[in-house]
C-alpha cells in the first residue's frame, strides 16, 4: 500500500478525529450557534443571518416554522452542532463520505447504478424532513411515482385503450436535481435563506467528500482530474455541485416537487392535443387518439424542448412510440385494452409454479441455477403473485391456487 493511500486513510480515520483539539470536537448543545456561518455551495459566500422567510405562509400551509440553525435544530430535537455537522461535513474526507455508504447495483439492461445510502444519523434527519415538510406539499394528479395510493398500475391505467402511447425517459433524473434547485424549492415554500441552505445541504450529496474511485459511475458529471485539484478548487464551491443522492429517503419527494413546473407544462401540452400525460419517477408517458397520432412529428420535439428548458434531459435511445396494432406498455404493464402483466411473465410464473408442484421446489431453476434455500424461492414466488394480483386480481387468484399445491419442506 502506497504512502499516499496510507496517509489519506489515516486522515479520514477515527484516530485522526480523536487527536483534534478538544475545543474543536466539543460544543455546548445549549449554547447558541457561533457568529461564523457556513458557505453556500451555490454562491460560495458565507450565509449570513437573515429574516427573509415567510412564517405566515409556512403556518398557513401546515409546515414547521423555523428561520435559522438554532430553530431548525430545536424543531428536529437535535443539538445544533450535530445538525451543522450533518449539513456541512469537513472537506478533509477524501477516501470515504462521512455520511453515506456507497455501492453499485447492476441495471436490468446492463451497466451499473451508483447508490448513496445515508448513514443512520443523517437518514433520521432526512426522514424528519420528509415527514414534516415534504409530505405536506401537494403534488399534481399526473404524478404517480413515490406517492401514497399511486403505483405503476395507476400510472398505466391512465393510458389504456388509446390509439398511440408515447414514452420518454429522463436521463440521470436525481443527478439533474442539484443543490441550487433544492435550495430554491425550500425558498419557494417560504423558508428563509439560512433555513433553505441547511435543508438543501441535509438532503443533497456533496461531491467534495466523494471517493474518487467511484467517479467512473458518474461520467456525465464534471469531475476534476485529481484529489489535489479538487481540494484547491473547493473552498465552498465544489467542482461538481451537490445533487440528490439515489438512496436517501428525501430524494424521491424532492425530485417530484422540483419537477412540478415540468409536469404542468407537459400536461398543458398534452391537453392541447387531446392527450393524457403522467409521470412515474423519470418515465414520461403520453397517450391519445387520432389528434395526437397526427401531431407526433411536432409533438416529440416540443416535449424534448420543454424538458431541456426545465433543466432535465431526454434519453433519446429510450423513446418509444406504441401504436394500437402492436403491444403498448407503460411502466412494464400492457395497456392495449385492460391493464395487465405481460403474457410471457405470467406464463413463466405458471411454468415455475407447475414445476415446483410436480417435481418439488428443489427441481426449480432460476436463471439456470437452483436457489440454495427453498424459502428464497417461496418468497420470490409470493412476491410475484402479489404483484400480478395487484394489477389484475383474477390472474393473481389463479396463480395463488396453483402455488398452494406446492409441498414445501418443513423448516
Amino acid at each position: 500500500m502506497g504512502l499516499k493511500r496510507l496517509l489519506r486513510r489515516w486522515l479520514s480515520s477515527a484516530e485522526h478525529r480523536a487527536r483534534r483539539p478538544a475545543a474543536r470536537r466539543r460544543a455546548d448543545p445549549d449554547a447558541p450557534p457561533p457568529p461564523w456561518r457556513y458557505p453556500d455551495p451555490f454562491t460560495g459566500d458565507l450565509v449570513q443571518p437573515t429574516d427573509d422567510g415567510d412564517p405566515d405562509r409556512l403556518a398557513r400551509d401546515g409546515l414547521p416554522v423555523f428561520a435559522n440553525l438554532d430553530q431548525l435544530a430545536r424543531a428536529m430535537g437535535r443539538p445544533w452542532p450535530r445538525v451543522l455537522w450533518l449539513a456541512n461535513p469537513s472537506s478533509a474526507y477524501s477516501l470515504a463520505s462521512p455520511h453515506y455508504h456507497l455501492f453499485t447495483l447492476g441495471k436490468p439492461h446492463g451497466g451499473e447504478r451508483l447508490v448513496l445510502a445515508p448513514k443512520p444519523e443523517l437518514k433520521a434527519a432526512q426522514r424528519w424532513i420528509l415527514r414534516n415538510i415534504l409530505d405536506g406539499v401537494p403534488l399534481d394528479d399526473c404524478v404517480h411515482g413515490f406517492r401514497s395510493g399511486r403505483s405503476i398500475a395507476t400510472n398505466a391505467a391512465a393510458h389504456r385503450g388509446r390509439a398511440v402511447v408515447v414514452r420518454f425517459d429522463l436521463r440521470d433524473f436525481f443527478h439533474a436535481v442539484t443543490y441550487r434547485r433544492v435550495r430554491g424549492l425550500f425558498r419557494s415554500l417560504g423558508y428563509s435563506t439560512e433555513a433553505s441552505v441547511l435543508l438543501a445541504l441535509l438532503t443533497t450529496f456533496r461531491p467534495d467528500a466523494f471517493p474518487f474511485t467511484h467517479r467512473r459511475h458518474l461520467s456525465t458529471l464534471a469531475w476534476s482530474d485529481g484529489v489535489g485539484q479538487s481540494r484547491r478548487a473547493y473552498r465552498g464551491f465544489p467542482i461538481t455541485p451537490p445533487f440528490l443522492p439515489q438512496g436517501a429517503p428525501t430524494s424521491p419527494a424532492i425530485a417530484n416537487l422540483v419537477a412540478r413546473r415540468l409536469d404542468r407544462r407537459l400536461a398543458g401540452l398534452a391537453a392541447r392535443t387531446g392527450a393524457t400525460y403522467t409521470r412515474y419517477a423519470d418515465d414520461l408517458t403520453f397517450s391519445g387518439d387520432a389528434e395526437l397520432r397526427g401531431a407526433l412529428r411536432r409533438f416529440i420535439p416540443l416535449v424534448a424542448r420543454i424538458v431541456r428548458e426545465e433543466g432535465f434531459e431526454v434519453a433519446p435511445e429510450k423513446r418509444r412510440v406504441h401504436r394500437k396494432g402492436g403491444r403498448q406498455t407503460v411502466t412494464g404493464l400492457v395497456v392495449n385494452d385492460e391493464v395487465g402483466v405481460p403474457r410471457e411473465t405470467v406464463r413463466r410464473l405458471r411454468a415455475i409454479i407447475h414445476n415446483a408442484a410436480v417435481h418439488g421446489p428443489d427441481a426449480v431453476r432460476l436463471e439456470g441455477q437452483r436457489l440454495p434455500d427453498p424459502a428464497a424461492l417461496r418468497a420470490w414466488l409470493e412476491g410475484w403473485i402479489g404483484f400480478v394480483g395487484h394489477v389484475r386480481a383474477p390472474q393473481g387468484e389463479r396463480l395463488r391456487a396453483a402455488f398452494d399445491r406446492i409441498r414445501w419442506p418443513s423448516a
